[in-house]
């Protein structure tokens, strides 16, 4: 049964090195990273906002190229609001009615049921990461080309919109990764 893993959690907690690690221990697992597509663009990270549509459409293209090749994919990015989850819950419901023939149009936004699909069906696996004060300081490290008050700004502003993961958003599972660090 193919798998589509989201992670859920602040810049510097882990999800690219979880997701990275997933990836390495299974072959058949992929990774969608808009990180990683803006790093293409300009050779450094480099968010425009200019550029984000483009980067945004070409990760949900990716996800159905990696879907129709039987790839379980990790959709690795921060995904802190019920909204960003949902537009990628949604891209995952159009995948499957596409795939077999199946209308979920009847359920509300945000909400798939592949109960209705006949098996194989898909697993959506919430991957979330807990808050962490060495999050950000982990991220400053890196820089990315932003100053430590910069990241600042961005990490606490993201802390702000973060919105608790539900399974009533149309996720097969939630599961929690908690840091290793000492």
């Amino acid at each position: 049964m193919q798998t589509v893993y989201l992670t859920c959690g602040l810049p510097g907690c882990g999800k690219s090195t979880w997701a990275r690690e997933k990836a390495k221990e299974d072959l058949n697992v992929a990774i969608v990273c808009r990180d990683d597509l803006r790093t293409m663009f300009k050779g450094v990270y480099y968010y425009d906002t200019v550029l984000e549509p483009a980067i945004v459409d070409m990760a949900m293209s990716v996800l159905d190229i990696l879907l129709d090749r039987g790839y379980d994919v990790i959709v690795d990015e921060t995904n802190l609001t019920k909204k960003r989850r949902a537009e990628i819950l949604s891209r995952i419901r159009q995948w499957c009615e596409r795939k077999y023939g199946q209308e979920t149009s009847v359920l509300p936004v945000g909400q798939l049921s592949f109960r209705r699909m006949p098996e194989p069906a898909i697993k959506v696996i919430c991957v979330e990461f807990p808050e962490d004060e060495r999050h950000l300081e982990r991220r400053m490290k890196e820089n990315r080309g932003y100053t430590p008050e910069k990241w600042t700004e961005v990490v606490e502003g993201m802390k702000k919109t973060r919105e608790p993961v539900t399974l009533d958003e149309g996720f097969t599972n939630i599961i929690t990764v908690r840091s290793t660090d000492d």
